[in-house]
């Protein structure tokens, strides 16, 4: 959901929506992914939860069906103690572009970045730039 639309949403300006995500981002409940920039943007490009059981268990009190894919990407952001937004994929880190699906993903949407790893809901592959989501979460917050 787009910040515009959240607030409007919630009933509040977009400065009060950024400041009230500028906290949540600080408490560890959420965690906010900015583009890459030389000039550091306070605007966040999208939002998650910093774990994927807070995202399970809200959804749960909601009665909210959980969506595969945001929690595939809730994972994925949390394996990283920084990382950003990206226009071409999910995600991206220096010059590394990640984009983040099910078993089917293909290879399309990051198919004109230079250095660029499909990561996919599977269990083993062979493929160069294919990496196993479960994987990530061996890493120790790179």
């Amino acid at each position: 959901m787009s910040v515009p639309s959240l607030a409007k949403e919630l009933g509040i300006s977009e400065p009060t929506l950024y400041t009230y995500l500028d906290i949540l981002d600080k408490t560890g409940i959420f965690r906010t992914l900015k583009k890459q920039s030389a000039k550091q943007s306070k605007k966040p490009e999208k939002l998650y939860f910093c774990n994927t059981n807070i995202l399970y268990t809200l959804a749960s009190d909601q009665k909210i069906v959980t969506d595969i894919g945001t929690t595939r990407e809730t994972f994925f952001v949390n394996a990283f103690a920084e990382i950003y937004y990206s226009e071409i994929g999910d995600f991206q880190l220096g010059e590394i572009v990640f984009e983040v699906g099910g078993k089917g993903k293909k290879f399309g949407q990051i198919k004109d970045a230079d250095k660029s790893y499909l990561v996919v809901d599977i269990d083993t592959t062979t493929h160069k730039y294919k990496v196993p989501l479960w994987m990530f979460g061996l890493m120790n917050l790179f």
